[in-house]
Parts: C-alpha cells; structure tokens; sequence
C-alpha cells in the first residue's frame, strides 16, 4: 500500500513485535501476508481482506491476535487539543474460533448499519497447531454518513484511514510464541497522521507490488545475467517461511558449492560467485525445508559460466 503513498506511505508504516514473554522476542517462523481492498458506494466504505496464514489462531491477549484494524477519521468529533479523533475498528479472533468486534468497531454495529463477515479458506482451522492453514479472508462494510460525520452526499469527500494487520502465532514450547504487528499510516488510534484519500466516483483505482506477492508453492525465477562471470543472481519466492538450501552441481552431478539461508515468504535472491571456476554449463536446485512438518521440495534450473 506504500505505493500508492509515495510521499509519506513508507516512512509511517511499519512492523512491531511485542515481548509476549518477557526479555524472549522468538524469530517469526509464519510471516503472514495480506492484501486489502477498499471502496465506497451509497455513504459505506466497503473493505475486502484476503490473508495468507499458515496458523491462525484465537486469543484474549491483544498482542498475539489475529485479525486486522481499520482506523478512520471521524469528521464529526474532536479530541481535547481540537484535532479530529479517530476511530480504531478492530476485528480479532476470539479463544473459541469466532471473529469479534473490538474497539470503536462495537459502537458502528450498535449504531448504524455497519456489517462484517469472515470465512476460512481451504481445510484452515482456527486454534489447532497440528495442521498447516492457508488463511482467510474478512469482508465488511462501514458507514461513513450519520455516525462518522459525513453528510449523505460525503461532503468534500475528504478520507482520512489507516490499516492493521495483527499476526500472532502460539507453540508448545511458550518460549516460542510471538504476535506481531504490521500498519499502513497508523498503528493505533493515536498520531501520527492517517493518508489522506479523496472519495473519488471515476471508477475503479488498483495499486498492484508485484514484489510483495506470496506464490501458492516454490517458484523459481531463474538467474540473472545468464550467461555469466563471474557472479549471477538466483531468483527464487516462496511460499512460507523456512530453510532455503541453493545447492549448485557440475555437469557431473558432483556437488560445486551449497549456501543454506532461513527466507521469510516472498521472492528471494541467492547470490552464486564462480570465481575459480570454469566455464561451462551448471545445474543448482533450490530446496525448501517446511517450517512446521519439515516436508521438502525443490525446483531446478540450469545456467552458463562464461569466460
């Protein structure tokens, strides 16, 4: 979402990782990702989540939920220094599995015709560490006339928001538990300032990183210069985190040189540095190790040293 805030965007966004253990910050083993979506039609901002999480869980305590946040400007309120307050809408899951509203979000359900929904994909589950979940995804729609300040019309149609993703993950071992937090222009309801967006009807607006996409399964890019000297560049994504082995061979099959890296989910790039070698044809295989049942798989590519 940086991208569609160039100015600002990447400097008030963030990630944070609270201790849940005091004095013990464990390495984030499940990274979870998720793409946003938003529009407006007839005074609703309508928002669409769609969440890649390998371990969902449900919890009271706020820093290892799952869930997300949308923070807004109420147009229609101001705090004791004069400023228009905003207006945290959490939506978290619960110790039982169930999706529950959490901060200003009650009073817009209780207020007007806010709504939200969620659903699983695939076989996911929520609070069971013996599988391996794909995600969910989480749809609503929040009303923007009578109770956040803007008339039916939208006014000037200024739009001030803000975006949280919460991720916790929770082991046998508590040691190992983590929860962290990922925001777009705001991580709470607090400062600094929200983006600022006009409610536009032109049409329809995507903001697309291609760099930030999760693949469904181990991809290989290939590598870049091919042909090279003496160095190239292995381009990889993945999709989860684990133990990435890049195994290079000869066209005898007699191992060259192996480098074994730990990559969060995403396109990744292993460097490979021939010097000392000769020219001719190589083979390397990119390996990943699973995080949680230690399955393997591979893929394999093949390319020129040329002197």
């Amino acid at each position: 979402m940086d991208a569609a805030y160039p100015g600002i965007g990447p400097y008030q966004s963030g990630q944070y990782q609270p201790d849940i253990t005091p004095g013990v910050r464990p390495p984030v083993v499940d990274p979870g990702y998720v793409k946003v979506k938003y529009f407006h039609r007839d005074g609703f901002l309508y928002f669409g989540a769609d969440f890649n999480d390998q371990l969902i869980q449900g919890t009271s305590l706020f820093d290892a939920v799952d869930g997300m946040a949308i923070i807004l400007m109420d147009r229609d309120s101001r705090a004791s220094d004069n400023a228009l307050e905003s207006r945290m809408l959490r939506l978290s899951f619960d110790s039982t599995g169930a999706l529950k509203p959490g901060d200003y979000m009650q009073t817009l359900l209780d207020s007007s015709q806010s709504a939200y929904a969620f659903t699983l994909k695939g076989a996911s589950t929520i609070n069971n560490n013996n599988d391996v979940d794909e995600g969910y995804v989480i749809e609503g729609k929040v009303q923007l006339t009578t109770i956040l300040g803007y008339p039916a019309d939208l006014g000037d149609r200024n739009f001030f928001f803000g975006t949280v993703q919460y991720d916790g993950d929770s082991f046998t071992d508590p040691a190992l538990n983590y929860g962290t937090r990922t925001w777009f222009m705001r991580e709470h309801g607090g400062g600094p300032a929200l983006a600022w967006v006009y409610l536009s009807n032109d049409g329809v607006t995507s903001v697309e990183d291609e760099l930030s996409a999760v693949p469904s399964s181990l991809e290989l890019y290939g590598n870049y210069p091919n042909p090279f000297n003496p160095s190239t560049k292995i381009k990889f994504a993945i999709p989860q985190a684990g133990q990435v082995e890049v195994a290079v061979y000869n066209t005898l099959g007699q191992l060259v040189t192996s480098k074994v890296v730990y990559a969060v989910a995403g396109a990744q790039e292993v460097n490979f540095d021939a010097t000392g070698l000769t020219s001719g044809i190589y083979l390397y295989k990119v390996s990943l190790k699973n995080a949680y049942d230690g399955a393997v798989s591979s893929v394999s590519g093949k390319m020129i040293l040329m002197k």
